[in-house]
Formats: structure tokens, sequence, C-alpha cells
């Protein structure tokens, strides 16, 4: 009888590699950890280093150059071997304790291989290894984090250490090979420990002498790294009788450099070396020049006019300082390196071989003007004054607001509504305004020359213009970034406006996480619930699919018929990263004259995509709240997809918004949509089983209006898709109309029953926050609170005098939802503010905008029952609305095979079959 997987020996793979004989064990079909297979091979080479060198050593290091070891490496390969790997491994493959040890003694070598430690194996004589350590040192210099030998007179940061030549003795540090302990198969096993002055500790065999001082440091071979060879320099400690000291040693080893991987740019800048050279001995005029505003495509033009007589050269000022030379032991022709002080900043090399006037004049005379970019110096203040901006056509509003204009349309005509400053004298252009400036036709930079010295064989001259201006250089930086770090990086605006449209998305999505049933389905008891939640997740994930491919560019893209948009997905990059734009905003007048420009807010197309995705998810999370429990599961799969194409793509942008209907933040196409929707669904799927009615958790009913009332602040304050005025209104009027609709339940559970009721509380929420919706950012705060005391009155009426009706609406979402919706948006064009022509402002207009909410809340509905009613008997037609009464029964177990809630204590189980249900105790 086999074995079971229970008893089955379970093998470790860390074990293996400690296995005298690992071929005893097939791991053939264990997937094994990317760096596994690794660090098997560095244990299998360290044992047989073990096996072929006599002696080991533990190396600990001071400032790792990764280059420099790779050379020692290189440069021992014949005799010796250096291991750098992690401590554990090491440590395996030495042997911890004398079980396990590769050779007598070698165990104890691993207590050392703690922190930046290494392993050196090697058949060289001790003293020569010894004296090898003692003298390795490399200079280079340092980097950020390490401990400053000594006090500069500068402060210097790390990017500077590197790049200023006074730097040079203030930014070195040494690297460093000290020994820690060493193994011999022929000495004893004992250690003793000597410390040195500096701290660090050199172990040595017992009855073995002490380190000695090494062999006086060679002067015979040269020390400069551009030679090929290493400096080698080390405070060496030696014994003494008044104790151990530290004398200094200095030597040099030949190291060849044949095998070194050069850089990708090594080969070019030696080429421009070169070059520079072949210049300087063709042409008897050396001139270092600035510049300001550089333009290559200028300079391109001017370097193919001045081919025949003259070479420019513009590279790095180190690469042109090593060619000229840097002093009178290395330049390449006498007097030519007091050249190379001046290549600092913005500076370029310019041989010739024309005349000294004629090079003056044409640096003086070279001017070409253009259009300034982001961080240059304004050479005059640009002020728009208010009144229509005639140059510019309509469709250009929506960019103009980007860059920052207060701009609005009027009768077709870009207007500007106040007086703006585009930029000032003396201060840096920022990003906006180089972008108008270039609108504007004005070109505020002009690309200039500016000789800085001259060389030649017999003769040096400097120039006092353009001293001057390579230092007013160092001054015009220090302001661009002090300006770029003020306004923010790459346009302050779009960033702020990215990452308040990002926390919205993120506030949204959190009323229903991936379409979870939220507090409500905790108020009806029924025998799935799981299902309810796969409804919900299945309905949000679903949307999410067909919402991308197809339907986001259906609500919100181009026109193909009237009131129908055009399908097209919304995945490819150049889609998700331009800037956001909803054409079906556009509204036209009767004679084809623009009136509203497109929305486009300042953040990319992909958030926008996916803040709608949230509000079209919930809408479907609401539609399955009616028939929780009793729909199958593969009717909704079919019903999502098109109940969303037919039904909510149609309304909201591109219906209801150019008919002038007032709905700021989805009353109508979430709410009422869903609202009728749903119930309409309930009506065809039919009731529940009279058994499923009662309470459920209140507890955790609590919890999830708690996160549905902070989801809604990203709901409501999101819509205005940018940080306005507009968004702050609709959060605060938000809560108040949500807090006074809980306080006006809660009484009149108070006044009815006599007490006040958690449920009646939870309902008030939803009520308040329904109603709310469309007149967020459109009503002021009294008018929100008047709301909210509406939206408990009509919604508690209707929830009671539909007890009687025969349609079985779950969570009651046709009054919760629909009628609150209804509510709301009529009252929006009661309470709506004078800038949106309500009717407390408008009520010379005789109520047109009420009249407008009433048709379209109407309309609505009729589509809905309409729409939803097609889908579902089409969808009867291919497969069955409604669960069997065996799943109905049997609940979670006939769907998904488990429970949401099982009783562990009494072990009771549900297990359907095709004739019978059985319940009972296994």
């Amino acid at each position: 009888m086999p074995k079971s997987k229970r008893n089955r020996p379970v093998i470790s793979t860390k074990a293996l590699i400690c296995a005298p004989d690992s071929s005893a064990v097939t791991l053939s079909k264990t997937k094994k950890k990317p760096g596994l297979e690794r660090k098997g091979k560095v244990v299998t080479d360290i044992k047989d280093a073990v096996e072929h060198y006599a002696n080991a050593y533990v190396f600990t290091y001071d400032n790792m150059r990764n280059q420099k070891l790779k050379d020692l490496r290189e440069q021992l390969k014949s005799s010796s071997r250096i291991f750098l790997a992690g401590k554990k491994v090491m440590q395996i493959a030495l042997g911890r304790s004398p079980a396990d040890e590769a050779k007598t003694g070698l165990h104890k070598l691993s207590k050392f291989l703690q922190g930046d430690t290494g392993l050196f194996f090697t058949n060289l004589p001790r003293d020569d290894v010894e004296r090898l350590f003692r003298e390795f040192e490399e200079h280079d210099f340092a980097r950020t984090g390490s401990i400053a030998t000594e006090t500069c007179s500068s402060t210097f940061s790390s990017s500077a250490l590197r790049s200023s030549p006074s730097a040079g003795t203030a930014a070195r540090t040494r690297a460093k090979l000290l020994l820690n302990c060493y193994f011999h198969t022929g000495c004893s096993a004992a250690f003793v420990t000597n410390k040195c002055d500096g701290g660090t500790l050199i172990f040595s065999p017992a009855g073995c002498r002490p380190l000695a001082a090494g062999p006086p440091p060679l002067s015979s071979l040269p020390a400069r790294r551009r030679d090929a060879r290493l400096e080698l320099s080390f405070p060496l400690s030696a014994p003494s009788r008044a104790g151990w000291s530290s004398t200094p040693w200095r030597s040099v080893l030949p190291v060849t450099l044949s095998k070194t991987k050069k850089k990708p740019g090594l080969e070019r800048k030696g080429k421009v070396v070169t070059d520079i050279k072949d210049a300087v001995e063709h042409y008897a005029n050396a001139y270092v020049f600035t510049y300001d505003n550089m333009r290559n495509q200028k300079l391109k033009d001017l370097r193919e006019q001045l081919k025949s007589s003259s070479r420019i050269f513009l590279a790095g000022k180190k690469v042109m300082q090593i060619a000229l030379g840097r002093s009178p032991a290395d330049e390449a022709k006498t007097g030519l390196h007091k050249l190379s002080k001046f290549l600092q900043g913005d500076t370029g090399l310019f041989f010739t071989n024309l005349p000294r006037d004629d090079v003056e004049r044409l640096f003086r005379e070279f001017e070409e003007h253009d259009f300034a970019r982001t961080g240059s110096i304004a050479t005059e203040t640009v002020e728009l004054k208010e009144g229509p901006l005639e140059q510019f056509t309509h469709e250009m509003e929506p960019f103009l607001r980007k860059q920052g204009l207060p701009v609005r349309l009027n009768k077709g005509a870009v207007e500007l509504v106040a007086d703006h400053i585009v930029c000032e004298e003396g201060k840096p252009i920022s990003p906006e305004a180089a972008q108008t400036l270039r609108l504007l036709g004005m070109q505020m930079a002009t690309f200039r020359l500016y000789l800085v010295c001259r060389w030649s064989s017999d003769d040096f001259e400097t120039y006092k213009e353009g001293l001057a201006q390579l230092r007013a250089g160092w001054h015009i930086y220090a302001a661009n970034m002090l300006h770029l770090l003020s306004n923010g990086v790459g346009g302050g605006a779009g960033v702020a406006e990215q990452g308040r449209q990002c926390l919205a998305d993120a506030l949204r999505h959190a009323r229903r996480p991936s379409g979870l049933p939220g507090p409500r389905p905790l108020l009806r008891r029924c025998r799935p619930p799981q299902l309810g939640a796969h409804l919900r997740i299945h309905g949000a994930l679903r949307h999410g699919r067909h919402h991308a491919l197809w339907a986001h560019n259906m609500a919100f893209g181009r026109r193909l018929l009237p009131f129908v948009g055009r399908p097209a997905p919304a995945l490819a990059q150049d889609y998700m990263l331009t800037q956001a734009l909803l054409p079906s905003t556009l509204h036209l007048r009767s004679y084809g004259e623009v009136e509203t420009a497109a929305v486009a807010p300042l953040y990319p197309s992909a958030s926008m995509v996916f803040f709608q995705w949230a509000f079209a998810g919930v809408t479907v999370g609401l539609v399955a709240g009616a028939v929780l429990g009793r729909m199958s599961v593969k009717a909704w799969m079919a019903f999502v997809p098109l109940w969303t194409t037919l039904s909510y793509t149609h309304l909201g942008r591109r219906l209801l918004f150019h008919w002038g209907v007032m709905d700021y933040s989805g009353g109508y196409v979430v709410h009422l949509a869903a609202g009728v929707s749903g119930y309409t669904a309930a009506y065809w799927v039919g009731p529940r089983r009279k058994e499923e009615a009662g309470g459920g958790n209140l507890v955790v009913m609590v919890a999830g209006a708690g996160i549905l009332w902070m989801g809604w602040t990203g709901f409501n304050g999101g819509d205005p898709f940018s940080a306005n005025t507009d968004s702050s209104v609709a959060v605060l009027n938000t809560h108040i109309c949500a807090l006074t609709s809980i306080l006006a339940w809660i009484c009149c559970d108070v006044a009815v029953r006599g007490r006040p009721s958690v449920v009646g509380a939870v309902q008030g929420m939803i009520t308040g926050l329904v109603c709310i919706t469309p007149a967020a950012g459109l009503v002021q705060g009294w008018a929100a609170l008047l709301m909210g005391v509406a939206s408990e009155t009509l919604p508690c009426y209707t929830m009671n005098a539909a007890m009687s009706l025969k349609v079985d609406d779950t969570l009651g979402i046709l009054h919760t939802h629909a009628v609150s919706g209804v509510l709301g948006g009529v009252l929006t064009g009661v309470f709506a503010t004078c800038s949106f022509r309500g009717l407390i402002y408008g009520v010379r207009a005789g109520g047109v905008q009420v009249l407008k909410q009433v048709a379209a809340a109407l309309f609505v509905a009729a589509w809905n029952v309409v729409a939803t009613s097609i889908i579902l008997v089409v969808v009867r037609a291919f497969v069955p609305l409604r669960m069997t009464e065996e799943e109905l029964l049997a609940g979670d177990i006939a769907i998904h095979g488990e429970q949401a809630y099982t009783n562990f204590s009494s072990g009771t189980n549900c297990s359907l079959s095709h004739e019978t249900i059985e319940v009972g105790n296994s």
C-alpha cells in the first residue's frame, strides 16, 4: 500500500549542501531558487580550493573597489584564488564544527567570517602573502558615507568631490586588504590574537613569529595610474619593544589591464583627445569661448560654414583639459596649458587659421534669435490684458487653461477673464510661460558666442566680455535651480492634479473594494451569502474588462451617432499616457458654435479610465443588490456587458449633459438607473424563498457603512476632475446632507417606534449621500441641510408603502437609490446656485430647469425599464435567470462548493446530489 502524502519524508535543500554525498537524493522535480544553483557552485569551488591550495586566509577590507579586486584576482590567478560570497555559504563550504569540516582545524576559519570578509587560498609562501596584503593600497575618490580623513576648507557634496579640481586631496580614500587569520595543514590549530594601533585584529598560528616588517618600498617603477600600474600603499604594522607601531610603506607593482573591459564612452573620449591634439598641430590659433542660450542646430550651421578654415569642439571639460595639458609638464605646445583653467562651465574650443580681427568680428556679430526655453531669464515683462484673445481658436481653450491662463469661451471666442502676467523681467521662465510665449510668437532668447581667451605660439590674451559672461553663467544657473525648487520641476500643477485624482480614485474604489457587497447585504438574511459577493465581484471585474476594451470611449469618446459614442479600446500606451480628454463633453450651439469646450484635466487618460470604471462598477453592483440570493451566475455574466453597453454608456455625458440636465456626480446615471434596473430585474427573476427573511450581522454592517461613507468623499469630490472650489464645496455638502439625513431618520424612528435604530441610521446615511450626489457642487450649505431632511421622508414612505408589492427588492435599491436619486435631481433644479440658473435664481424663467430635471428622471426610468426587460428576456431564451430550487436550498455549496460561514463545532454541512438534498451531521 503506498504511503500517504502526509508520511512522505521532507527533504531540505539547505541540508543537501552540507551532505557528503548529495547524489543520493534526487531533486529533479524540485523547482530551485534562482540563486541556489550559484551558491552551490561557490561551495563546490571552495571545497576544490581546499584540496588544491596549501594555505587558506580570511581577510577583511576597507573601502572596497570591485575593479581593483578584479585586477588583483587577475594578477594572482596562477597561484591563488579569492572568494567573496555570502558568509553562510563560505562557512558551509569550510565546515562550522569538527564534525563537518573539510580538513582538520579548517572550521576555525568560519568563526572569523563575519562582516566584510573573504577567503584567500594560495600556494605562495606566507611571507610573500603577508607582504602583499600589507602593501596593497589603492587611492580613490571617497563615496557617500565614507569617513573623512581630514578637514577640508570647503564643503563638498558627493558629486562635487568628483568634479572639483580643488577637492583632489580631500576627496581621496584608500582601499585596503587586512589579514584576519591564517590556516596551514602543517601548523597547530591554536590561534593568537595581536592588536594593531588602528584597531584591526591580525591573527597568526601559535608558535610562529609575529607579522614582520616588509622590505623597503620599490622606487624603481613609476607610480602613475596612466602607466597601467597599481599604486600599493599601506600603513605597515610591525612589533616593537614598546608594542605595535605603524610604519608607512609604499610599493608599486606592475598590473596588466589588457583584459579589462573598457567603459562604453572611453573610446569616444579618446578620439576627442586625439582630434584636439591634431587640431593643435594644424591650426595656428586656439580660442576658448562661452555661449548663452545654446541652440545645437545653429552651432551645427556655423560649423558647416567654417569647416574649411576652423574647427569647433564641445566636449567634457576634463577631456579637453587632458588634450591640451594641465601643466607645463604635459602640455602639447608651449603655453597651451593656460587655456585649460578657463575650460569651466559652458565653454568650448575653437581652432582656426583665420586672422584675429576676423575671428573677433565673427563672434561679436554672431546672433541668433529663438523662442525662450524653460529656465531662461526673461528679458522683458509680458502681460496679457483682460478681454478676447483673437489669435487663438476655440479648440485651444483647454490647452490655454493647462498653461495657467484664466480663459473661457464666450460665444465661441477665447476670452481672458482677468489680467495675466506671463513672465517678469529678470526672472526665470516657467514651463507654462515658455509654451505661452511660443504661442504668442515672442522670441525672447538669443544664441550668442563670447570669446574668453586666445592662444597662439607667441601670444596669449583674455577678453573681458567673455570672462564676465562666464561668471554670469553660474549666477543664472543658481537662479534657475532656486526657481525650479520653489515652483516644482516639470509643472507642479499637473503633478498636484494627478496626485489628487489618484486619491479620489482610491477613495471612490473604497466604497466597495473589488465589488464587495458593502454594508446592506447584512440587513437581509439569505442562504448563499457568498453568491451575493460573487455577483458583485464578477460584475465589477467583468465590467472593468469591457470598460477598457470599448465602453469608456463609447461613453466619453468621439461621437458615432447622435447620443451614441464610438467604441474603441483604451489600452494603448499612447492613449493612457496622453492628457485626459472627454470629447463627449464638447457642447455646440444650434448654429454650430462652441459653447462649452471639452473637459481636459491635468493628468493622463489612465487616471480618467480608472475613475470612470469605478463609477460604472458601483452601478453594476447596485443592480446586483436587488437580485441577491436567487439570480443565476451564468445569467448575470451575460447581463452585465449587455446592460452597461446598452444603458449606462448612453446616459450621463452623452445624453443628459447635452440636454442641459444638472447631475453633478451621477444621481441619475448611477443611482436612478441602477435602482430602476435592479427593481426591473427583481421582477423578472422572482422573489426569494420565504425562509430567507430576517436580520444579519449589524456590527459588520456598521463597519461597512463607515467605509462606504469615506469612499463617497472620492465619489463626489473627484467628479470635478480638478482641485477647485467645486470639489471643496462638493465634499462639504456631501457630509452635511448625510449627517442631516441620519439625524432625521433617527428622529423618525423615535417618533414612530419609540427608540432609535442602527439600521435606520445606516439607511438614512445612504439616502442622504444619494440625494446630495446630483447637487454636491451646485448648491450652498443651507440647501444641503434641507436636502438631508427631504432625503429621509420620501424614501422612508415609499419603503413602507412597497411592503405589499410582490416584487422582492432584496436591499431596497429602488427606495434608497432610485427614489433618493430622483429627489436629489429635482431639488438640484430648485436649489442650484445662480451661476447654474437654478429655480431660486431663475424664477422668471418659469421653472424650466426643474422641468428638465423631472423630464430627465422620467426618461432615465423608462429607458432602464425597457432596456433591462429586453436584455433579460433575451438572456432567458438561452440561460435560466433563476437558480433551481435545489441550488437555492443548498446555497453556497451548490454554487461554489464552499460556505461563507461554517459551524465547526457541530460539523454541519450540506451536499447537493442530482436527486435529493441531504443536510446532516458528519
